[in-house]
């Protein structure tokens, strides 16, 4: 098999696609932990080389059709706020923090952090694209995240997040 050729298209200095060989993977049924046929919803998209950042924002590369891929791209998980694990958001109520309130905030976002991770850990993560919300107001993808575990359950984060109460209220 000959190595994918590679094209590096830049429209607006945010998205970068490069053009690969590489088929994209379609959604799968999957037997879930119950037993009971789950699957991605027809527009989840694998995302590859995945970098968690916190339990709502991931960092990866988007697989779409026709061999193309969304490359480094922030992706925030739509219908919900997780813990910050930094000090660098300054919106409202988060100007406002004191150091204590920041040590609290940080050590939540923390833990969601890990637990994501452990959940997607040998597993595959997806983006469900959403076409209202293609972007962020920070350019993110913004859509819903699914893990599927390496057991094979299929995952929504959103629910997940408030299942665990890694959500702010």
């Amino acid at each position: 098999m000959r190595e994918p050729e590679t094209i590096q298209a830049t429209t607006d200095g945010i998205v970068r696609a490069i053009v690969s060989a590489r088929p994209h993977v379609s959604p799968l049924l999957l037997r879930g932990q119950d037993g009971i046929k789950a699957s991605l919803p027809d527009t989840a998209f694998e995302v590859v080389r995945v970098r968690i950042h916190d339990a709502d924002t991931v960092i990866g590369d988007v697989l779409l059709p026709w061999s193309t891929c969304l490359v480094n791209q922030e992706i925030r998980a739509a219908g919900f706020d997780a813990y910050e694990v930094t000090k660098t958001r300054q919106t409202e109520p988060f100007k406002h923090f004191s150091n204590e309130e920041w040590a609290a905030e940080i050590a939540k976002g923390t833990l969601a952090r890990d637990a994501l991770r452990k959940l997607a850990e040998g597993g595959q993560v997806y983006v469900e694209w959403i076409p209202a919300k293609e972007r962020s107001a920070y350019g993110r993808i913004e859509g819903a995240l699914w893990v599927r575990t390496k057991s094979g359950r299929i995952v929504n984060v959103r629910e997940w997040a408030h299942e665990h109460k890694f959500v702010r209220e």
